[in-house]
Order: C-alpha cells, then sequence, then structure tokens
C-alpha cells in the first residue's frame, strides 16, 4: 500500500538529518529536498536554484519522480526557492500542499502562492502578523541513559545578537554558584573576545544530546522577535531538565511548573533558591501535545 502523506525538508546539517532520520515511520515518507550535499555541489545548486532558477528542478531529490502518489505534501521552510512549491502544485495539482515554518519567518511565501499552498507556523507572533496557520512546534526525544550531570547549567547556540545577554547571564550564574558550560557560535563577520564562550561552529547533534544529558538545567534565551516555543525549551522537558528562559509565554503552557522552570525577570525566587528546588517529573500527557505525532494530527488528522 502505498503512502498518502509526504515531507520533504533540509539535510543541510546535523540537526536537520536528526529530525529527518527521526520523522522516518511507516506512515510517512520523508526525504531531503535536495540532492547536492558536499560543499561545491551545494553552492552551484544555490546560485542555479536563486539566480538561474530554469530547470531548478534537476537539483530536487528522487520525491519528483512520484509526486502524483501522494493526498498531502508537506515542505519545511529551509529551502533556496520557493520555486519548488510551483513545481509540486504542477506536477500534482490536487494534492493538498503544506509550507511550514520551522523557524521564524524571513522571508514570506508570496500571497499568489495561497491560492494552492497552506501557510503554517509555529510562532503565534508570526501567525498574526501573516495570517498563517498554526502548529505547535514538536521534538523527537532519543532515548539517553542518564549520569550524574557535570554542568548546573547549559546553553549552546548561535548568536543571532544575544551575546551580551547570554554573557550577562552566564555571569549571574556563575555568582549564584552555577557550574556553567556556555558555547555561543560566532556570528560571520562579528569580532569576539577571545574566550571560552564562544565558538566558531555548532557541534554534532549527537554531541549536544551529551551535553544535555550531563546538565542539571538548559538555559534558553530566545531571540529578539520570536513568540513560538523553542525546540531547546522542548529539550529541557523532554530529558527532564530544568529550564531557565526569557520566554514568559511558557508560563501559559501546561508544561510549566515553578520548580522546573524559571522565567528570567518573573520568578518569585532568585537564582540560588531555584536550583535548590527539587524537580517535579513533567506530564507525559503535556508531552505528548509536543510530539510529532500530535503535530501531524493537528494538520487535520494526518497519521
Amino acid at each position: 500500500m502505498s503512502k498518502e502523506v509526504l515531507i520533504i525538508k533540509s539535510d543541510i546539517d546535523d540537526f536537520e538529518m536528526y529530525y529527518l532520520e527521526g520523522m522516518k515511520n511507516r506512515s510517512v515518507d520523508v526525504m531531503s529536498v535536495y540532492t547536492a550535499r558536499r560543499t561545491l555541489p551545494r553552492l552551484i545548486q544555490n546560485v542555479h536554484l536563486r539566480i538561474i532558477r530554469l530547470g531548478a528542478s534537476m537539483w530536487y531529490a528522487p520525491w519528483k519522480q512520484s509526486l502524483k502518489q501522494y493526498k498531502t505534501i508537506i515542505v519545511f521552510d529551509r529551502i533556496t526557492s520557493f520555486d519548488i512549491l510551483k513545481y509540486i502544485h504542477k506536477k500534482n495539482p490536487d494534492c493538498r500542499l503544506i509550507f511550514w515554518y520551522w523557524n521564524t519567518v524571513k522571508k514570506l511565501v508570496p500571497d499568489n502562492y495561497r491560492k494552492f499552498c497552506e501557510i503554517w507556523s509555529f510562532d503565534q507572533k508570526d501567525c498574526e502578523k501573516y495570517n498563517l496557520k498554526k502548529n505547535v512546534q514538536f521534538y523527537i526525544p532519543q532515548k539517553i541513559v542518564y549520569t550524574e550531570p557535570s554542568y548546573d547549567a547549559f546553553f549552546v547556540g548561535r548568536d543571532k545578537g544575544r551575546e551580551e545577554a547570554l554573557r550577562q547571564l552566564e555571569r549571574t550564574l556563575c555568582n549564584a554558584g552555577y557550574r556553567t558550560k556556555f558555547m555561543i557560535v560566532q556570528d560571520k563577520g562579528k569580532r569576539y573576545e577571545n574566550d571560552s564562550l564562544t565558538i566558531k561552529k555548532i557541534l554534532p547533534y549527537q554531541d549536544i544530546l551529551e551535553y544535555i544529558k550531563g546538565s542539571r538545567c538548559i538555559v534558553d534565551i530566545a531571540a529578539e522577535g520570536q513568540s513560538g516555543m523553542t525546540v531547546r525549551i522542548l529539550e529541557a522537558v523532554f530529558y527532564g531538565k530544568k529550564l531557565i528562559t526569557n520566554h514568559q509565554d511558557v508560563m501559559n503552557t501546561g508544561m510549566y511548573h515553578e520548580n522546573n522552570i524559571y522565567i528570567l525577570d518573573h520568578s518569585k525566587y532568585s537564582l540560588e533558591e531555584f536550583a535548590a528546588l527539587s524537580p517535579v517529573p513533567y506530564d507525559p500527557e503535556i508531552l505528548q501535545q509536543y510530539s510529532y505525532e500530535a503535530w501531524l494530527y493537528n494538520f487535520g488528522r494526518i497519521q
């Protein structure tokens, strides 16, 4: 029996690959968006897709050969050109076509594409600003063996204008007695202090999971303008870790408990007091709401 749902997403880095592999199951096909994987072919591919455009489908992965069999096709946002949506609609005009903003909107799908393509996002502000449909952010946890934590607070992520806020928080945590491990990935073209808090490129995701496993608490500082649930928050709750965040909206979710989640500038406790609080297990039913299966279901009974 052929599958009715196809998900097309990027495999451009280790984190994308983690999700791509984790999303594969018996009822849904999940495929890489493009064929080029090595650096030079990928550069040529990007020039072709962005500038030349004519004949762009030569770079599309083998999913292009079987488009007609699917009733629903979901395309993740990390693509080089929106032309791919037009291509899919031309090949299978009867399918339900969904474009999923897995990140906050940097470039909006053209309005004329809405005639044949639904546009969804996890970010409430983007949904309101651009009239998008809303679904949850989701996470696919890996089974990990828990060990005695080496760190009290852990952060890894790209700068995105957060460097000073992260440095200040790291100093505050150290002064409160936390053993910290912060790794701020440097933005290109920006000069940084020569210290241990910044790194030049992101770690492999399996290494990040090892740090998560070895930490009591995950730190999440949302980038300016972001209102949706970050993956970093979901990593904390799915792996049973405490969380320090500036994301106030998490207080309105079922996952919030003052023993587990510290909202910067909105907690009745000090950081020292929060560290001493015994964590409370997260409700499995709440976690299920942010699962891959729930995300699929929320598009309209896709399973």
